[in-house]
């Protein structure tokens, strides 16, 4: 096998590790150190609100990312309809993550935030499909 393609699955299995390690904290330990993370950055907004949108931008932050890593490993073979293969990886991803955050002590699995998750993938393929037809035209 291909090293590119050794190196990009290990890439793309490293981060659903890094998924599931933050969902397989409990609600209280996931809450204390977002929390925490954020009031040392933004140690001047004090707002529940606010926590809960950087808490969101986190799950879209890391969809993006994934459906990075692996759109750029199924680059590396020939067959066609990368992106909406994609996009079926992330989402049956971000499906799993939530059934799995359901036997997490006080976590709950969300469908709005698979939706947020997917979210994140679709954002990064529109800006891939805008540059490639930018830098084809």
């Amino acid at each position: 096998m291909n090293k590119k393609i050794i190196f990009k699955s290990i890439l793309v299995v490293l981060w659903l590790f890094v998924i599931y390690f933050f969902s397989s904290q409990n609600g209280s330990q996931s809450t204390e150190l977002t929390n925490s993370l954020i009031e040392k950055i933004f140690w001047f907004i004090k707002n529940d609100f606010f926590f809960i949108f950087i808490r969101k931008c986190a799950h879209f932050s890391e969809y993006f990312i994934l459906g990075l890593l692996v759109y750029n490993l199924f680059k590396e073979f020939t067959f066609s309809s990368k992106l909406i293969l994609t996009f079926i990886f992330c989402l049956i991803a971000a499906i799993f993550d939530e059934i799995h955050q359901m036997f997490v002590t006080a976590r709950y699995g969300s469908s709005i935030d698979v939706l947020i998750d997917i979210s994140g993938t679709i954002t990064f393929l529109i800006i891939l499909m805008f540059k490639k037809k930018k830098s084809s035209n």
